[in-house]
């Protein structure tokens, strides 16, 4: 890959060190500035970036390489050797681009029109280097015009609504099946953009952690499976759910935690819902239903802060 593997010192002007890939890939010979670049792009399907203040880590496919700033502490990657065929440090040189560096790989991968990939993921653990490295990831999309990148699921950890906004517009709809956002992200001013795009209404699986913002719960009531934290859930939401769930054509399961709201008071949630008295010590309900013109049955469990909803 483009400055993945074996650097070695290289005596050419103003060229202090070159990156060579010495595995033996073929399919495409690619010259790139400061570095001599072959890889098989089309092998590359499930990149993933972990953005630090000071570094990134970078995994493609067998590949895990941590690209570092020239005052970074060496870091040790010895333990990714046991899940990634080939490791790698690369620290860049004083007045190196360590970000735009890690991201020369991967743009060559989103320009490529007949990549398909299972999954592309971007976790920001620092809000400067993180909004830095979603710019520059826009800007790449971007130049992509009317042409979208076919990935079948996206992870994002973001900062906030923008970040994830700035993305998820460029994926292909229908092709993206699958949605994760997590880290306390605020979509106070995104969230409508988000519900109304056709990459979520036509996506069948969401994964949602630690949301500040509500989220109106007719925008999830079409989607096959989906784990959602926010901030409160209220019982008249989940009447809602029942109602629309029990006749969707391919609900499979979902699960709800409310991580700052009230607990559910169970004596109103069996009234509303007409579940059971609890059989056990922990308060937790159960009511199964009957979903029309089928053998299959909907369950709820519903506890505290959490609601398991599953066709059976």
């Amino acid at each position: 890959m483009g400055a993945l593997l074996n650097g070695y010192r290289h005596s050419a002007d103003n060229c202090p060190y070159t990156y060579r890939c010495t595995i033996p890939f073929t399919n495409y010979q690619l010259a790139v500035t400061l570095r001599d670049v072959s890889f098989e792009i089309n092998k590359i399907n499930s990149p993933k970036m972990d953005v630090r203040p000071d570094h990134i880590f970078v995994q493609f496919n067998e590949h895990f390489v941590a690209y570092l700033d020239h005052q970074k502490p060496d870091i040790d990657i010895s333990q990714m050797s046991n899940v990634y065929k080939y490791t790698k440090i690369i620290r860049m040189p004083p007045g190196g681009d360590w970000i735009q560096t890690a991201l020369v790989d991967l743009e060559l991968a989103l320009k490529n029109p007949k990549n398909r990939f299972q999954l592309i993921r971007i976790h920001s653990f620092d809000d400067d280097a993180g909004k830095t490295v979603y710019n520059k990831l826009e800007n790449i999309l971007q130049s992509l015009g009317d042409r979208k990148v076919h990935v079948t699921r996206f992870c994002a950890r973001v900062v906030d609504g923008p970040q994830l906004l700035s993305i998820l517009p460029h994926l292909q709809p229908g092709f993206l099946k699958s949605i994760e956002i997590e880290h306390n992200v605020d979509l106070a001013e995104s969230i409508h953009s988000l519900i109304d795009s056709q990459q979520w209404k036509k996506a069948q699986d969401v994964e949602m952690y630690a949301i500040e913002t509500p989220i109106p719960i007719e925008c999830l009531v079409h989607l096959r499976r989906f784990d959602v934290w926010i901030e409160s859930i209220e019982v008249h939401d989940l009447l809602k759910l029942r109602d629309n769930l029990i006749i969707s054509p391919i609900f499979e399961m979902c699960s709800i935690r409310s991580y700052s709201g009230s607990a559910f008071d169970i004596v109103e949630v069996q009234k509303i819902l007409g579940l059971k008295q609890p059989s056990s010590e922990r308060p937790q309900s159960m009511l199964l239903y009957s979903i029309p013109n089928s053998d299959a049955i909907l369950e709820i469990y519903v506890d505290n802060h959490y609601v398991y909803i599953e066709k059976a």
